[in-house]
């Protein structure tokens, strides 16, 4: 069915940052090798990324992603949490010294968590706290506010909807008069036991092409279902959720189809090796596939704030450094 000249591509997952695919996308067409693939496959944003792609129109792709605006991923009806992120986040991003020190809001955050719970531990630690906040550029206030928000996320099963990101689907699927050209597939998880959760193996793959538009529209959004952040999708009988926690590099579909040169396009850095680890899985579990990773370079922004962070200045960013490091990387091109 495919020859040895056929590519299949792969889009991870990483919300926001999905604008990085579409800039590696237009290298891939610079470079001839868009008619070359076949199916195309995607997990969480990825999922969104492979059904843009899925209709072979870089330039309606990228008009897609700049239209996006950070109220279409933080939607929520009752504005008073949307207020809240929205404050944080400009806060995040006005401190200069941050990219370095941005691994250290998740521990701040899950410390400002645990101790209102227990009080002797709180008025013990939070002086320290404050301290630790300031000399890292944080404040106090803003991780305290965030904290309440995934609190609150826990509580409710996601802190905001989807209506805005199902409206940009439909955009796609019923005023776009393209059609899917080529296959392709979301990844979604199946909500299940605790033993399905921790050992990640509840993802399913689901070809787009054989579906309807409204079936579309809710498998996109289930595979872009970010837990915290949107409460699950309900598809048939079951929910689902961000195909991402269980398979965030869905090369199965791609590889089950007979291609064997797949494509996968990160969104994640390899500082300090961190896909290394990855990349031998995939090697041993895939042992005749020819990969080609286009991997983000490590100046590349790569956090969970980053994941829902969204404006046209950062969009064009994130479309100029994927076309950029896919330029630099196209030597593992085989053509």
């Amino acid at each position: 069915m495919f020859s040895k000249n056929d590519y299949g591509l792969v889009f991870t997952g990483g919300g926001a940052k999905g604008a990085y695919q579409i800039g590696a996308w237009k290298a891939l067409d610079e470079m001839k090798i868009t008619p070359r693939i076949k199916a195309v496959s995607g997990s969480s944003v990825g999922a969104l990324n492979a059904l843009l792609f899925s209709q072979v129109n870089y330039q309606s792709a990228r008009e897609t992603w700049l239209s996006v605006k950070q109220e279409d991923m933080l939607f929520k009806k009752d504005t008073t949490q949307k207020q809240i992120v929205q404050q944080e986040l400009s806060s995040y991003f006005e401190q200069k010294r941050l990219p370095d020190e941005s691994s250290m809001i998740a521990p701040l955050v899950f410390l400002s968590m645990i101790l209102p719970k227990y009080k002797p531990l709180y008025y013990l630690l939070s002086p320290l706290l404050k301290i630790i906040c300031n000399n890292c550029c944080f404040g106090y206030e803003t991780v305290i506010s965030i904290a309440e928000l995934i609190r609150y996320s826990i509580i409710n099963g996601g802190a905001f909807l989807q209506d805005r990101l199902a409206k940009i689907i439909d955009d796609i699927l019923f005023i776009s008069d393209n059609r899917l050209r080529i296959k392709a597939f979301a990844t979604i998880c199946k909500e299940g036991d605790l033993d399905d959760l921790i050992l990640k193996n509840n993802a399913e793959y689901i070809e787009l092409n054989s579906k309807t538009p409204s079936q579309v529209r809710e498998i996109v959004l289930a595979s872009s279902a970010l837990p915290l952040i949107y409460p699950k999708r309900k598809i048939g009988e079951y929910k689902y959720y961000d195909g991402g926690w269980a398979d965030n590099t869905p090369i199965k579909p791609i590889y089950d189809l007979g291609i064997r040169k797949i494509i996968i396009v990160y969104l994640e850095n390899n500082r300090h090796n961190k896909l290394k680890r990855n990349f031998i899985k995939e090697d041993k579990k895939f042992p005749d596939a020819d990969f080609i990773r286009l991997i983000p370079g490590n100046d590349f922004k790569d956090d969970f704030l980053q994941t829902i962070s969204i404006s046209e200045e950062q969009t064009n960013q994130r479309i100029s450094q994927g076309y950029e490091d896919a330029v630099k990387q196209s030597n593992f091109l085989k053509m």
